[in-house]
């Protein structure tokens, strides 16, 4: 197996998080606009979501093992707890931190998603930058 496939994986869950997340807050105005099923279905998507960030997790820590910077890591780990605490919260319908850790889960996601998706630096391009004189 090549040497990519945790940033593959990487890649691929936060392109799925990415939907879900921007999914929650249509299923969540869709129920409180009288479509009461539709709160079911953020609860579905939320337990996904939560799957989703643990796959992510351990794929972020390979991609760190790999070279990737410590914010990977730590981007890695944050996101399924933040996500769990939002699933929590919403469960006991404290929304008054449900809505707030879930922008803070946004942005978290959105952070990895920065990460995982710049282009990976090749040994021959930094070589190249290394031999040029300043």
């Amino acid at each position: 197996m090549s040497r990519s496939w945790p940033r593959l994986l990487t890649r691929g869950t936060t392109a799925v998080l990415a939907v879900q997340v921007l999914l929650q807050p249509v299923l969540a105005g869709g129920f409180l606009s009288g479509h009461y099923d539709l709160l079911r279905m953020h609860m579905i998507n939320g337990m996904t979501m939560i799957v989703v960030a643990l796959v992510q997790g351990v794929a972020a820590v390979f991609l760190y093992r790999a070279g990737a910077p410590r914010s990977v890591l730590t981007h890695g780990f944050m996101v399924p707890l933040a996500i769990a605490a939002t699933a929590v919260l919403g469960e006991f319908r404290l929304l008054i931190l449900h809505v707030p850790i879930g922008v803070l889960m946004v942005i978290g996601i959105l952070q990895m998603a920065s990460e995982v998706w710049r282009k990976e630096k090749t040994p021959q391009v930094e070589a190249r930058k290394e031999e040029v004189p300043v």
